[in-house]
């Protein structure tokens, strides 16, 4: 689901491919594709009237193939042991190309709206040339604020619900990442 000036809709997955520029990467495709964050998001931000989440994988021959995918007959998708193949394939092709193409990610935010009373624009990207570090340094600075006491919110919140931006920001630069920010 997507929240498209203010109504929630369904989009049809790995659409309306888009060409976007990411500072380590150059240009990238991405697609429409459902995760949870817009959900997140639209609850920690409920003023905002669009959420869009979109994905998308270098080399674009990736995307390519999961848009086929995404397309194919749910009795085919249902099929466990031709899935299980896939996978496999999927797997094996990994490890011919993360050598040559790396294991890295980006992400890039773009939120449009105004700002006293001007139409303002606020972009924000964050790109690391290996993801499982990354996602390392997250799970590590959650559980810091926690053994610290500087995190004490009982229950599972998403991430923007639970950490300022201060506590986000701090724990980014003690790992040496960052967030670049353009507002205009």
């Amino acid at each position: 689901m997507s929240k498209i000036n203010g109504r929630w809709r369904a989009i049809e997955p790995y659409s309306q491919r888009e060409v976007l520029e990411f500072p380590r990467y150059g240009k990238g495709g991405v697609y429409w594709f459902n995760t949870v964050e817009a959900l997140t998001v639209a609850d920690t931000f409920p003023e905002l009237k669009t959420i869009v989440t979109k994905f998308g994988s270098v080399p674009d021959y990736y995307n390519r193939m999961t848009w086929l995918m995404a397309r194919l007959p749910k009795a085919v998708l249902n099929n466990k042991a031709l899935i299980e193949s896939v996978s496999q394939i999927s797997y094996k092709m990994t490890q011919v190309t993360d050598p040559k193409t790396g294991v890295g990610i980006a992400m890039r935010m773009q939120i449009d709206g105004e700002k006293n009373g001007n139409a303002a624009s606020y972009l924000a990207t964050f790109d690391h040339e290996d993801t499982a570090f990354c996602a390392g340094c997250g799970t590590g600075a959650i559980a810091q604020l926690i053994l610290t006491g500087q995190l004490t919110k009982p229950g599972v919140w998403p991430v923007e619900q639970i950490l300022t931006t201060r506590q986000f920001e701090e724990t980014l630069a003690q790992r040496k990442l960052s967030v670049t920010q353009e507002i205009s």
